[in-house]
C-alpha cells in the first residue's frame, strides 16, 4: 500500500516537473519571438534558437548584475522591470534607466555594451532569457538577421537613455512620478509591492517628494494609494502631467 502510494506521489510529481518545463519553454520561445532581436526569424528558427538559451526568474530586489562581476552576458526582460544604477558616494542608488519588456542590458563588449560601474537589480519580479557571448557568436554566424535585431535592441536602449536623461534635466518631480506609475502599472493600471522609498530611488529624487507627489494625484482622484498598492484610475489624467516642466507647464 505504502510503495503504491509512494509510486503514485512519484508520478504525480514528476507530471508537475514536465508541466513546469512545459510553461518554461512556451515562455522562452513567446520572449524571444517578441524581441527586436529574433523579429526577422521564422517561429521554427526561433524554436530552435529558444532551446539553447536559459531563462532565469528573479525576485524583486535580487541583483542581476554587479561591478565587481567579469560574465559576459546579454539578458532580455520578458516580463517585469530590472533597474540599472550606480551608487552615489553618500550610498543613494542613482538610477540611470529601466528595462522593460522586451528591453535588452547586460555586459557584452562584442556589440559594445557595457555595464562599467553599474548594477542591474529586479525591480519586480522578472523573467529573463540569458545570452552568453559564445551563444551570441554562433546565432551571428548562424543567423545574420539577428545583427539587424542588435541594432534595433541597442537603438531602443539608446532612445530609453535619453529619454531618462531629458526627465531629470527637464521634467518636475511629480511629472516623473506620473512617467514612473505609468511605466509600472499592469494592464489593470495596478501596481503593488514598491514603497515610498523604492519609488524615490527609482527616480532618482526625495522620498517626501515622492510622497507629496502620490498624495497629490490620490486627492485629485487620478490614482488609489494603500501601503505598498497604488492603482491608477485615470490614465489620460496621468499623461497630461507626464509633462510638465520643472515650472509646472507643459514641457511640448
Amino acid at each position: 500500500m505504502v510503495v503504491g502510494s509512494s509510486l503514485e506521489s512519484a508520478k504525480t510529481a514528476l507530471g508537475r516537473r514536465r508541466s513546469l518545463t512545459l510553461a518554461v519553454d512556451h515562455l522562452r520561445l513567446a520572449l524571444l519571438q517578441e524581441n527586436d532581436l529574433f523579429r526577422d526569424l521564422s517561429k521554427a528558427e526561433v524554436d530552435r534558437i529558444a532551446r539553447r538559451l536559459p531563462m532565469v526568474m528573479r525576485h524583486r530586489g535580487d541583483i542581476v548584475h554587479r561591478p565587481e562581476l567579469e560574465v559576459e552576458a546579454l539578458y532580455i526582460v520578458k516580463a517585469g522591470t530590472v533597474a540599472i544604477y550606480r551608487l552615489a558616494h553618500d550610498g543613494r542608488k542613482v538610477v540611470v534607466a529601466l528595462v522593460g519588456p522586451g528591453g535588452v542590458f547586460g555586459e557584452m563588449p562584442l556589440i559594445g555594451l557595457r555595464m562599467g560601474a553599474t548594477f542591474a537589480e529586479a525591480a519586480e519580479d522578472a523573467a529573463l532569457c540569458v545570452i552568453s557571448r559564445t551563444n551570441l557568436e554562433d546565432l551571428l554566424m548562424e543567423y545574420p538577421q539577428v545583427s539587424i535585431g542588435l541594432l534595433r535592441a541597442l537603438s531602443r536602449r539608446l532612445l530609453a537613455m535619453e529619454e531618462r536623461i531629458e526627465e531629470l534635466a527637464v521634467l518636475s518631480v511629480p511629472a516623473r512620478v506620473a512617467r514612473l506609475l505609468l511605466r509600472l502599472a499592469d494592464p489593470s493600471g495596478v501596481i503593488e509591492g514598491f514603497s515610498r522609498e523604492e519609488l524615490a530611488d527609482l527616480l532618482g529624487a526625495a522620498r517626501e517628494t515622492v510622497s507629496r507627489a502620490i498624495a497629490d494625484f490620490r486627492n485629485r482622484g487620478i490614482i488609489e494609494s494603500q501601503r505598498r498598492y497604488l492603482r491608477v484610475v485615470d490614465r489620460a489624467r496621468l499623461r497630461e502631467l507626464c509633462e510638465q516642466d520643472s515650472s509646472g507647464v507643459p514641457s511640448r
